[in-house]
Parts: structure tokens; sequence; C-alpha cells
């Protein structure tokens, strides 16, 4: 399991790292039209081929990881402030109006289809990167509320909190100067886990039209318009396929070699 970590975290920073200059990396911009060179299959000009109307699908795909990474970070962080506050509340005050408060809200969101209620959410606000990184980030956080609850219930009645209490420390303070740095790092391997999700799912917002506007490349839109030719010109939808699969099984394998080292230490 180990190499497979280690595979998973180099293609992960790579495929990072060149996404951001993908001209320099690919030698072509990812817009570019050539209609000359429309559906030319895989070849030395064209390593991934073109597409429908002879834009560089190797360009496209790195470009496309741009607006994957993007949108699963910006996800992740509004769902880890939003989730690391409604679950330290919630178990600190377990068993309080708030925790009552705190689980009926969670219980509401957990209830409902996930992807039903980002779509609802993104086809109110529109296309657009920032919103579909919004639209995800309000909806995913219930996972590392309930993390961070449970390990902010088990902690609460640790020595180091009744010694926080007994010296007058404020509810505050002992939340967070003293429980929260002792269960943040399992909320954020929880965090590290749902990045591949994250991926998957703005995959399927720009399949269903939902997702980055065009022309600008995304990984689910390039399958969609790939799709009308699969039989004459595979690439178009197979590759971004498999960089997508990749990516999301990285940040899975990832996230549970993290989980195993952090269940390990306890």
């Amino acid at each position: 399991m180990r190499i497979f970590t280690i595979v998973a975290i180099v293609f992960i920073a790579i495929l990072a790292m060149v996404s951001f200059s993908p001209f320099q990396v690919t030698g072509y911009a990812p817009d570019n039209i050539s209609l000359p060179d429309t559906l030319s299959s895989p070849s030395p000009r064209h390593l991934f081929g073109s597409d429908n109307v002879g834009r560089d699908v190797f360009a496209r795909v790195i470009y496309g990881a741009r607006a994957s990474f993007l949108i699963a970070f910006g996800a992740q962080i509004i769902s880890f402030a939003i989730g690391i506050s409604v679950g330290v509340f919630s178990g600190y005050y377990n068993n309080h109006w708030v925790d009552r408060v705190c689980s009926f809200i969670m219980a509401s969101f957990h209830g409902f289809p996930f992807l039903l209620f980002v779509i609802a959410i993104t086809a109110a606000l529109g296309p657009g990167i920032y919103k579909i990184m919004t639209a995800i980030g309000i909806v995913n956080w219930v996972g590392i509320a309930g993390v961070t609850r449970s390990e902010v219930i088990s902690h609460s009645e640790k020595e180091y909190v009744i010694t926080a209490r007994s010296f007058g420390y404020s509810n505050f303070s002992i939340l967070f100067w003293h429980i929260l740095p002792n269960v943040i790092t399992s909320s954020l391997i929880v965090l590290i886990q749902g990045f591949g999700d994250v991926v998957a799912v703005e995959a399927g917002l720009s399949f269903l039209g939902l997702g980055v506007p065009p022309p600008t490349a995304s990984w689910g839109k390039m399958i969609f318009t790939g799709k009308d030719y699969i039989t004459t010109a595979w690439w178009m939808s197979v590759l971004p396929g498999i960089f997508l699969v990749m990516t999301i099984l990285s940040f899975n394998i990832i996230g549970e070699e993290l989980m195993k080292r952090w269940t390990r230490r306890k």
C-alpha cells in the first residue's frame, strides 16, 4: 500500500504543478481552435489527439486539472470552516440546546441527497468556478462536522480539559486553545479524503452542463463532448476520463493511508 501512496502523491504533485502552466508544458493554448487539425488522432504533434474543433486534448486535459483543483480546494476550505465550527460547538455543548440545534442541521443536510442538493444550489447560483465551489462547500461539510463532534466529545472529559476548567479558563479558551489543536488532525484527514469526491462532483456537474462554463476546459465537459465521437475519436472522452479516475483514486489512497497512520497513533 505504501508504494501506491507514493505513486499517488507524485501523480497529484506533478499534475498540480503542470496544470498551472499548461501552455509551456504542451505547446498549445487549451482554447486554440485549429479546424485543419479536427479529430486528429494521437501523434507527436498532438500527444492526446485533438477534439471536434481542433483543440489539443492534452492541453485541455492539463488545463482541466486546474479547474478541478481550484474547485476542490475552495470547496473543501468552505466545508472545513463550516464543519469544524459546527462540530466543535456541538461536541463541546453535548446534550445542550446548542448540540440539539447543530445535530438537527447536520441531520437535515445528511438526509437530503447530496448530489441533488448541489445541483439545486448550482442551478440557482449559475455556472462559474467560484459559484460551483460555494455550492459544493455549503453542502459537503457534514462529514467533517460529525468527525469533529465525536472527537470533541471524547476530549471534553479528559484530564487536561478538567484541569483547564478548574483554573477558570473560559469556554472559548478551552475550545480553541486546548481541545481544537488535539482534534483538528482527524478533521484534516477527512478533508483530504473528500478532495476526490469533490473532483468527481465537479466533473458530474460539468457533464450535466452545470459546471465550468465553456470554453474553459473541464474533464466532465470533455467527457460529455467526446461521447458523441466515442467510436471515431475515442481519445476525446477516454483520456480525460482516465485522468479523472486516477485523480480520484490518488486522493482516496492518500486519505486512507493518512487515516491508517492516525488510527495507529491513537
